[in-house]
């Protein structure tokens, strides 16, 4: 089905130094990577959560001790009409669902809480869009730092 099973990073002597593997669920959304540092023997978990076809949380691990959290929260009355997910999370860099599927509403709040349960980063994200529904921008604002930066989609 042509998703991404594993990826390997290495140097330019090609000594593997990181390997990743991905787990899919039978929808196709990403559910688990495991990412093992093969310089360090530490192994990262990262596990998936889903609500209503949208990613709804992200928690790290490293060895097994929790490092973050990231949670999301969607617009469910606004799809999501690009075949890669425009939030940076998974699809950026790899179109036609090759990390699973996209996430079916767009964003409209993403956070991180520590393990000592402090939020660490909090954006929110508004959008407008062209007469067929496609995104034209999208601001994203800092909910910490009180700063926004604006990001703007041209299509063929």
């Amino acid at each position: 089905d042509g998703r991404i099973l594993t990826n390997k990073i290495m140097d330019m002597e090609g000594t593997v130094f990181s390997l990743s593997t991905y787990t899919y669920g039978p929808d196709g959304q990403i559910m688990k990577q495991v990412r093992q540092n093969l310089k360090t023997q530490d192994v990262f978990d990262f596990v998936y959560n889903y609500q209503d076809g949208d990613i709804e949380s992200v928690s790290i691990s490293r060895n097994g001790e929790i490092l973050d959290k990231f949670g999301y929260i969607y617009d469910s009355s606004t799809r999501n009409q690009f075949n890669v997910d425009i939030d940076n999370l998974l699809n950026d860099y790899f179109s036609n669902e090759r990390m699973g599927k996209a996430n079916t509403h767009l964003m409209n709040k993403a956070y991180r809480v520590n393990p000592a349960g402090d939020t660490t980063n909090l954006t929110f994200f508004t959008y407008t869009f062209d007469a067929d529904g496609y995104v034209m921008t999208r601001v994203d604002k800092d909910g910490l730092y009180d700063y926004s930066v604006e990001r703007h989609f041209f299509y063929e």
